[in-house]
């Protein structure tokens, strides 16, 4: 499974945010465009799973980072909810945000939250 396949799964199977964003609106591929009238949204984009430490010209650990956008009405009151969920699902499942910016969309009048997260996974 992909990494963005294995966070859609973490995140849809939290009733909580699935509560707020319906699983069939959580996409990590293939994404419609973002309209107003879609929120809430979100999408899942893998930005990278370099190899990180080596032995014996062998690489045994790689770093998962993955981005997390969320789009809301800007009237909702589930911004804070939306964004200690997520930190919740992810770090039970060793993702540690190191990144998050959130305000109105600078192209739609939406609300969106994009946090970034890191996994180091020894394999």
């Amino acid at each position: 499974m992909t990494v963005q396949g294995e966070v859609n799964a973490l995140l849809s199977a939290d009733p909580t945010f699935s509560g707020i964003v319906p699983p069939e609106k959580i996409y990590s591929v293939d994404s419609p465009l973002v309209t107003e009238g879609f929120a809430p949204y979100a999408l899942i984009t893998c930005i990278s799973n370099p190899k990180t430490k080596f032995a014996s010209n062998r690489s045994f650990e790689e770093q998962n980072n993955v981005q997390i956008q969320v789009w809301l009405p800007l009237d909702s009151e589930q911004v804070d909810t939306v964004m200690q969920v997520v930190d919740t699902v992810m770090e039970d499942h060793r993702f540690y945000r190191y990144h998050e910016m959130d305000g109105k969309d600078p192209t739609i009048d939406l609300y969106m939250i994009t946090m970034q997260y890191r996994r180091n996974r020894i394999y």
